[in-house]
């Protein structure tokens, strides 16, 4: 039997499976994220992050990101504070400043997701054009969606109520709508004032959550471009609070937010 060291650890409730495999051999990732990512059965996680050797000279370690569902992220920033504040502790890297590389690029570690946008072909949309408030149907519902690449792909749709409507059914099905080549993070919120929203989530491949960094981002976006909020704007989620800042089209969004930890321990694997 063989052990692999890992840590708990959290951004505003959007918890994590943090695994250093600079030191440690892996088997099957997308194995490894269901079984330890699984509520009640395994650690418990939304998602599985590894830090493993860089293929990019500019940035100092990689960071993969995997569902609960075993499929790959390309770029989520709850984790990347989670993973820069654990770069720290470690000893990975002695500054509190550090650029990291994802399937999505290379990102400072205050960058969430580098610029927004609107580019069907950044997003994985199956049409020519973006889709800006555009109306999304579904068996019994249908939403005006702003579909927004921050790395990977979001639509973000504005409701009056957060509650009252059927949250997994539409989560579930606009996620998985054939205007996403790739599945899609679906964001719902609600516009308190210029500079605040509620948000729910829902995250490809892990259903609700209580946060979602990129997420916070694209519905901040999509609340700028639809002229419904001005820059900075306050996201609050389940979770807590993310300050999401973004000077327009063209600029990168800038995302802060707590990170945590939560405990250390091993994961045995049978050979």
């Amino acid at each position: 039997m063989s052990q692999i060291n890992f840590t708990k650890m959290h951004g505003c409730g959007n918890d994590f499976v943090v695994i250093n495999a600079l030191n440690q051999e892996l088997p099957s990732l997308s194995e490894l994220a269901i079984s330890m990512c699984k509520r009640r059965f395994g650690v418990g996680a939304d998602q599985l992050i590894i830090i493993e050797k860089a293929t990019k000279d500019e940035a100092i370690f990689r960071m993969e990101v995997l569902n609960a569902d075993g499929s790959q992220v390309e770029m989520c920033g709850n984790a990347l504070r989670c993973i820069a504040l654990y770069a720290v502790r470690e000893g990975i890297i002695a500054s509190d400043i550090m650029t990291i590389e994802t399937p999505s690029g290379v990102s400072h570690v205050e960058i969430a997701g580098g610029v927004p946008s609107t580019d069907p072909n950044d997003i994985g949309l199956n049409q020519p054009g973006p889709a800006i408030d555009q109306p999304v149907i579904i068996r019994g519902a249908c939403r005006k969606m702003t579909a927004i690449s921050v790395g990977n792909p979001h639509a973000v749709t504005f409701l009056n109520d957060l509650e009252r409507f059927e949250f997994n059914h539409e989560g579930s099905q606009y996620e998985n709508h054939t205007l996403f080549k790739n599945r899609a993070n679906i964001e719902f919120i609600k516009v308190l004032n210029k500079n605040e929203v509620n948000m729910r989530v829902w995250e490809r491949g892990s259903g609700e959550t209580l946060a979602c960094g990129s997420g916070a981002c694209a519905a901040a976006a999509a609340a700028i471009i639809n002229k419904k909020c001005e820059s900075p704007i306050t996201v609050h989620l389940k979770g807590g609070d993310l300050l999401i800042e973004w000077a327009g089209e063209g600029e990168p969004i800038y995302m802060t937010g707590p990170a945590s930890f939560v405990f250390d321990s091993v994961w045995n694997i049978e050979d």
